[in-house]
């Protein structure tokens, strides 16, 4: 690539004031089309990461929605099954009372058997309702470790967009220091 008489001092007296001065807005001319260029660029980058900004928080309010409404059924039904035992229990109890009244030696013996049978039977279903609480605090600890990687990832994608930005403005700055020849 030849140099111009610009850019070569020992040959400007051979083109005229005029000549340059076209040259020089050239010069600008497309200096200000790639700025143009640049920030349009920008400006797709930034709407793109601000879209996938708003998908991550529509995701976390989606997950977060979907634990609480998990939790409530969960909750609901532990609060039925907890309920429809204590009714059985209450029920054979009650049925146990009424053998006792009919024959002391016959009752004594099936209230034994029953009592035993309604504490296994309540033991089994609060063994269950245990586990269904360990599972729900496990899934809950899931999901919190999900929204925490979720977290993370906003704030990469957030530092990403700065050094980005300010890539971008070092760039533009660059380019009219450039331009106006202070560099």
């Amino acid at each position: 690539m030849n140099q111009t008489s610009l850019d070569n001092p020992g040959g400007a007296a051979d083109d005229g004031h005029i000549a340059r001065i076209v040259r020089l807005e050239t010069q600008m001319d497309n200096v200000t089309s790639a700025l143009v260029s640049l920030q349009r660029a920008q400006e797709a980058h930034h709407q793109a990461m601000l879209a996938g900004f708003e998908s991550l928080r529509d995701k976390l309010d989606e997950l977060r929605e979907d634990t609480n409404v998990r939790f409530d059924a969960t909750t609901q039904r532990f609060n039925r099954s907890l309920t429809e035992t204590t009714e059985r229990f209450d029920r054979s109890l009650a049925e146990t009372a009424e053998r006792f009244d009919r024959s002391q030696a016959e009752a004594a013996a099936r209230f034994e058997r029953s009592q035993a049978a309604a504490v296994e039977r309540f033991e089994r279903s609060i063994d269950r309702q245990d586990k269904r609480i360990d599972y729900l605090g496990n899934r809950i600890d899931h999901l919190e470790s999900r929204i925490d990687y979720l977290s993370h990832r906003i704030d990469r994608l957030v530092y990403w967009m700065a050094g980005l930005m300010i890539t971008n403005v070092v760039t533009v700055v660059g380019l009219l220091l450039r331009a106006t020849g202070t560099i």
